[in-house]
């Protein structure tokens, strides 16, 4: 039961990141990033503009900051509250379950599963 408890946590764990946005949230904070180095760098735009464009895309990226870091929690704490359920049930101790994530095989395995699962997603 510790496998499954910690297949399943991790699970959870990819599936929520994956259905919350944070990826596209952190792919839009790039490109606001990319596109405020472009507008501080234009020779065409004087300093009261480049100041505006930084303070705008300073703006963007402290919600897209507080946005991946909100959903990164989110998911740490269902992903442990699965770990709680296997606890309570007395089905695996939660200190055996972080052991094992915490080992060189768990690691390999779930990186590959989670890899795979990745890769078959972006396919379709």
């Amino acid at each position: 039961m510790i496998y499954l408890a910690g297949i399943v946590s991790v699970v959870v764990f990819a599936v929520i990141l994956d259905r919350s946005g944070l990826a596209r949230l952190a792919s839009a904070a790039v490109e606001t990033s990319r596109d405020a180095s472009r507008s501080v760098r234009d020779p065409a735009l004087d300093d009261a503009q480049k100041e505006r464009a930084a303070r705008a895309a300073s703006a963007v990226l402290m919600r897209s900051f507080l946005g991946i870091a909100l959903r990164g929690a989110l998911a740490a704490l269902l992903s442990l509250a699965c770990l709680g359920v296997f606890h309570v049930l007395g089905l695996a101790s939660f200190s055996s379950v972080v052991d094992w994530l915490a080992s060189w095989p768990a690691i390999v395995l779930l990186s590959a599963l989670v890899a795979g699962w990745y890769f078959l997603r972006v396919k379709r």
